[in-house]
């Protein structure tokens, strides 16, 4: 595999410039490479975990004043934020894990995924939790409300 400069035109807003784009050439064929994915991989030195009056609190502490590259999901009871350009360097271990939750959330989890990304899971105890992100300097906060038990209802 080479890797090779490939430089490229782009005319924005009527103004013409030059772009270096990093390229891979594989079997005769390039792939252009985003120029961020070249960026050194930001490092999460810490989680913690707080209780609210809605749910919880999810904190990522890093060493970086550039924010964090969230992408979420969810299926079943399970939301996914997947991080990347991410490093997990917790003084507690390679992850992070805590189990039997109050406030609806049963499992919360934060893993590296491959070499620069890192995922974090929250298992909801009844259904998917819903997720609000709020970034600042040195952290990403993910606050998780859980989904509330439908209740039995009795007309009269």
């Amino acid at each position: 595999m080479k890797l090779k400069l490939w430089w490229r035109s782009l005319l924005l807003a009527g103004m013409f410039s030059v772009v270096a784009v990093p390229a891979v050439l594989i079997e005769n064929r390039v792939f252009a490479q985003s120029p961020a994915s070249h960026a050194s991989p930001i490092t999460v030195t810490g989680v913690r975990l707080n209780q609210t009056d809605s749910g919880l609190e999810v904190l990522l502490e890093t060493t970086s004043k550039q924010p964090l590259s969230v992408v979420t999901s969810g299926y079943e009871k399970t939301f996914v934020a997947n991080i990347l350009n991410t490093r997990l360097a917790l003084p507690e271990g390679k992850s992070f894990r805590q189990e039997n939750l109050t406030g609806g959330i049963a499992v919360v989890s934060v893993t590296q995924q491959g070499v620069n990304s890192i995922r974090v899971s929250a298992i909801g105890s009844v259904g998917l939790p819903t997720a609000k992100l709020r970034q600042s300097i040195g952290s990403t906060l993910l606050s998780l409300t859980a989904t509330i038990a439908p209740t039995a209802q009795t007309h009269t």
